[in-house]
């Protein structure tokens, strides 16, 4: 990563040129059970709402009127029918909607220029309460330099617009669709959940939000990219990319490659909970309560949020006595019990079992045991994708001279505030995408959280952040329309 603060790099290595396909997905396997469902008011309309969204989702408008038809033979989508979808008649006893609910319903909001509270950022958004999207918008001028007058070190035409059609997919394929807002206020219900749409839109360098210069050289250099928080009234700021050839073209954005050892002197604690090895009664692979109790103790350890992913290798051992067979799997069963007891106490990965048998063992209880090992934590992640998250108003979480492993972040206040819900997030070196990888966290939605707040007048503690479902844009049946359906619903 080539950051403000950039931690130190193994090595770099290229992504495949080749983009994945979003595959479309097939109408639901139950139509007739949708039919019925849209049928039955008593079922009141969040339910029915539902249903109808995800016929709508997954087989298109015109999939949805041909299901509706399936009830009674020879009609089309009437207007009773999306009357009656459209009217919400709850069960006795439920509380009613808002009255505020069908005027907002009716509204769309929009604010240009947003700066986030955490000091960097800039986007525009825009709220559509009736669809349920929230469309993040950021503008950038690409401006790509030479890195010297060096034919290899040369943009073409077709390498620049290869690059930024690139940088652009992958940011927004990243950023974009992965987690859904639900209001969760009283009487507010049935309000659609809020899907986020991350857009990023090359326009003039007069109207970007940041001015972006994309350097290009054949091999990689020691310069850092970097966004510029951009002032607190500004409407624009830069930021410098930094790509290189390394003969294997440059139409693609660099990824880094990153290496932490478990050896750092941040980690000391966590070495000395490891019991390193356990002992077994002879012909048993169940932990003694010492053994177990110390077992957990390190699970506990490599759980805490500041404590990278290290991957964990538990080696079972047996003793001569006995048969041969009998002791590979006997050695097994006890590295396979170790490794459940990490997991059960809160490890983050699934350690790698390894059993050895009775190989280069003898007879003594010495080798009825099960050694553990941490290994370095290994990741990647596409530089640009990352610096990304900075002009969304996110700061770096990855450990490094300003930050301490557990220490806050710069958005960790926002997100405690806005995400009540969610783990305090902390500098850690891990697989998020403004660490050292590529997973967004339900987190990482924070400022868009903050924007829909503030331009809507909602209450950001009752937004809930769940996991997108459904297809991605693009993939038949989302909303727009898809081409061919001639009715709306």
């Amino acid at each position: 990563m080539k950051s403000h603060h950039a931690p130190p790099r193994r090595a770099r290595r290229r992504r495949a040129a080749e983009a994945a396909v979003p595959q479309a997905t097939s109408p639901a396997a139950q139509p007739h059970e949708h039919a019925a469902t849209l049928a039955h008011p008593e079922l009141g309309f969040a339910t029915r709402a539902a249903t109808l969204a995800d016929m709508q989702r997954t087989g298109g408008n015109a999939h949805v009127e041909r299901l509706l038809a399936q009830r009674e033979p020879g009609t089309a989508l009437a207007p009773a029918h999306t009357t009656a979808i459209a009217q919400r008649d709850d069960p006795p006893g439920a509380a009613g909607p808002d009255p505020a609910l069908a005027a907002f319903l009716g509204q769309r909001f929009e604010k240009k220029n947003f700066h986030p509270s955490t000091g960097r950022g800039l986007f525009d958004a825009t709220y559509v309460p009736r669809s349920g999207e929230l469309t993040i918008t950021v503008k950038v001028a690409f401006e790509f330099k030479n890195g010297s007058s060096n034919p290899e070190d040369t943009w073409q035409p077709d390498e620049e617009r290869a690059w930024a059609q690139r940088a652009i997919a992958d940011v927004q394929n990243a950023w974009g669709h992965q987690y859904t807002f639900h209001y969760h206020k009283a009487g507010w219900e049935s309000l659609p959940p809020v899907n986020v749409n991350v857009q990023v839109l090359e326009t003039a360098t007069d109207k970007a939000h940041y001015v972006t210069t994309v350097n290009k050289r054949k091999t990689e250099s020691a310069d850092r990219d970097e966004v510029v928080p951009p002032g607190r009234r500004a409407t624009q700021s830069t930021a410098t990319f930094h790509e290189s050839e390394d003969g294997n073209g440059i139409e693609t954005p660099d990824v880094d490659q990153f290496s932490r050892s478990s050896l750092a002197a941040h980690y000391a604690t966590l070495r000395a909970k490891n019991p390193n090895q356990v002992f077994f009664t002879v012909g048993r692979a169940e932990l003694k309560p010492t053994d177990h109790a110390s077992v957990r103790d390190f699970a506990a350890e490599l759980a805490k949020p500041e404590i990278p992913p290290f991957p964990v290798t538990v080696t079972g051992r047996a003793s001569t006595d006995g048969g041969t067979a009998l002791n590979q799997s006997l050695s097994e069963q006890r590295a396979r019990e170790v490794s459940n007891q990490l997991v059960q106490g809160g490890a983050k990965k699934q350690p790698t079992v390894n059993p050895q048998g009775e190989a280069a063992a003898g007879p003594g209880p010495e080798w009825r045991r099960a050694e553990i090992s941490l290994g370095s934590f290994e990741s990647a992640q596409e530089t640009v994708m990352h610096e990304f998250g900075h002009m969304f108003g996110l700061a770096d979480e990855y450990v490094d001279g300003a930050r301490t492993p557990g220490s806050a972040t710069r958005h960790s206040a926002l997100v405690a505030s806005l995400m009540p819900d969610q783990e305090p997030v902390v500098a850690a070196d891990n697989e998020n995408i403004m660490s050292l990888g590529t997973t967004v966290r339900p987190h990482h939605y924070v400022t868009f959280l903050e924007v829909l707040s503030s331009m809507s007048g909602t209450e950001a503690p009752e937004w809930k952040t769940q996991p997108a479902v459904g297809p991605r844009p693009g993939t038949r049946g989302d909303f727009p329309l898809p081409r061919g359906d001639t009715h709306t619903v």
